[in-house]
C-alpha cells in the first residue's frame, strides 16, 4: 500500500517457498520471475525435494509473461522445459547449453576475482 500511494509502479521481491505455498502472494502479478536454485534448505517446511520444487514452480506456471531461470540446476532444467513453449524464457548458467541464452565461457578465478567472457543473444562481453 505504501508503494502504490508513492507511485511505485516496479518492485523486485523475493518470495519463498512457504510464500507459495501459504498462498500469500497469490494477489501479486508478477511480470519477471527468476529461478536461482533448488537445494536442501527448507526441508523442515516441504519434507522432500519434490515438495520443495512443486512449490518454486509455482511462480513459473502462473501468470509471469518472462521467466530467466539458472539451466546449471537439475531442477532448473524441469522448470525451463515445461514453460518454453508457454512463456518468454531466458534460460542462463556457467555451463553452455543449446537453450541458454546468457553463459560464461573463458572462465578464470584469480585471488582477486573472476574473469569471464559473457555470452548473450546480443553479443558477448569481457567481464
Amino acid at each position: 500500500a505504501h508503494f502504490k500511494q508513492a507511485g511505485i509502479k516496479n518492485v523486485a521481491m523475493e518470495v519463498s517457498s512457504h510464500g507459495l505455498s501459504l498462498g500469500r502472494v497469490e494477489c501479486i502479478s508478477f511480470n519477471q520471475v527468476v529461478f536461482t536454485n533448488l537445494s536442501q534448505d527448507h526441508l523442515d517446511f516441504h519434507t522432500n525435494m519434490a515438495a520443495y520444487g512443486e512449490a518454486k514452480k509455482q511462480l513459473f506456471v502462473g501468470d509471469a509473461k518472462q521467466a530467466v531461470i539458472n539451466l546449471d540446476d537439475e531442477y532448473g532444467r524441469k522448470i525451463y522445459q515445461e514453460i518454453a513453449s508457454k512463456k518468454d524464457v531466458l534460460g542462463y548458467g556457467l555451463k553452455p547449453q543449446k537453450v541458454a541464452g546468457v553463459y560464461a565461457t573463458d572462465i578464470q578465478y584469480l585471488k582477486d576475482g573472476i574473469q569471464l567472457t559473457l555470452q548473450t543473444p546480443k553479443g558477448k562481453s569481457d567481464c
